[in-house]
């Protein structure tokens, strides 16, 4: 098994141990940088329910901010659900 097949595989591990104990959904957090972009494509392609969210510092750079908008944007389209 590849180490994306086994990123996979626990998300989807975790979200059961989620769902069953705490009836949630696992929340992805988002920081906009490229190691949260991985793990969020993870996310998706693993299948789960998840919620997506962000604290926004106000130390990050206008670049960062910008990303993360455009990201949000295009996941709330799509019918996820994302905290800013």
């Amino acid at each position: 098994m590849d180490l994306e097949q086994k990123a996979i595989e626990r998300i989807k591990t975790a979200s059961e141990m989620s769902l069953e104990y705490y009836k949630q959904p696992l929340i992805c957090t988002y920081s906009g940088g490229k190691d949260s972009d991985v793990l969020l494509e993870l996310f998706k392609r693993s299948g789960v329910p998840f919620e997506v969210q962000h604290s926004h510092t106000t130390a990050d750079a206008p670049q960062t901010v910008w990303h993360v908008r455009d990201n949000f944007k295009k996941l709330e389209e799509g019918g996820d659900k994302v905290q800013y």
